[in-house]
């Protein structure tokens, strides 16, 4: 079993303890009170600390080495930090692309970037299935707007209504179209003449679609709604209904599509390869491991706050005594 189906295992186990396992169906449910059940179980979880036991054996020590990591959760303040500052950098990668029209334009529009706002109408879908659907459906409406205008590239963030269904919001940049519009009254560039068929492909609900002058400014609009829902504490009740439904539906924060993809997996591998080994150079210039641990493996998931310990912790001996005993309990158990 990999490491990903032990993850979803682990979800399956306390989402049962709240009979809200993502693995069952909740269709005899109303609305309310499937929310305030997914929800719940949700902060249970996020408020559950736990920490990934890792072991590796230490070639200048000779001795097995052992090191605790708090793990990151969907809503808490690691995983908000983390997911903002990729998509910070990525759209910092972004800035330097040219701008498809000013922002200060009075007159004709043109450009090949637009930002959509897609929303279910809750009169066709409960809460449950218009989250189980809307995966699927997206990815239809892509593709008939593939099959209209060419290739296009996409920056996706998801966002939850007070009353618990997605919304969808993405920049699309067409590469073989540009389309032209005009501002409106409220200072929004609105496609001319195209709006009715970008938004045929839209099944679930009502599509609102907004012209983008630069990648960059489109990147930051939508960093702006990411922010929102990335964090559960002091959330709002859109950001609480987000993070939980998004954790319960296993939604990504972000996705990409198309040419993005490519410039965030770049930005990505040279921050975070994990393939890179950082040395030291005697003077004869051999090089030699900083740490003598060259491979960590997880041991066990240690549950509960533990005073003292930062984000990483190196265990002492003492520490792998209460380590010990904890795995041996749940073992048993």
């Amino acid at each position: 079993m990999g490491l990903n189906s032990k993850a979803t295992s682990f979800a399956d186990s306390i989402g049962e303890m709240f009979d809200v396992s993502p693995s069952k169906s909740h269709t005899s449910l109303d609305d309310e009170e499937f929310l305030s059940r997914i929800r719940g179980s949700y902060l249970v979880w996020v408020q559950n600390v736990l920490w990934v036991i890792l072991r590796g054996y230490d070639v200048l020590r000779d001795e097995m080495r052992y090191m605790a990591i708090r793990s990151v959760k969907r809503g808490d303040s690691f995983y908000a930090g983390r997911v903002m500052r990729r998509f910070n950098r990525f759209t910092h990668e972004l800035e330097s692309e040219s701008e498809f029209f000013s922002h200060k334009t009075r007159g004709l529009a043109r450009t090949s970037l637009l930002f959509f706002s897609l929303t279910v109408d809750a009169k066709k879908y409960s809460i449950e299935e218009a989250w189980l659907s809307i995966g699927v459906l997206f990815n239809r409406f892509l593709s008939s707007l593939k099959r209209k205008y060419g290739k296009i590239s996409i920056v996706r963030v998801w966002e939850s209504t007070y009353r618990g269904y997605p919304d969808i919001h993405c920049i699309i940049l067409f590469q073989d179209k540009e389309f032209e519009g005009f501002r409106d009254r409220k200072n929004k560039f609105r496609v001319k003449w195209e709006r009715e068929r970008l938004s045929e492909g839209w099944s679930m609900g009502f599509a609102d679609i907004q012209m983008v002058y630069s990648i960059g400014g489109g990147m930051r609009y939508l960093g702006k709604y990411l922010s929102k829902s990335v964090c559960y504490e002091n959330a709002s009740d859109k950001t609480l209904n987000c993070l939980a439904l998004c954790w319960y539906f296993h939604k990504r924060a972000f996705s990409l599509g198309g040419d993005f993809v490519a410039v965030y997996n770049d930005l990505i591998g040279t921050s975070s390869n994990s393939n890179v080994k950082w040395v030291q150079v005697r003077f004869e210039g051999d090089p030699v491991p900083v740490s003598g641990v060259l491979k960590w493996v997880v041991l066990a998931f240690l549950p509960g706050d533990r005073v003292g310990w930062g984000r990483f912790h190196m265990l002492s001996r003492s520490d792998m005594v209460e380590v010990a005993d904890d795995f041996m309990y749940a073992r048993i158990k």
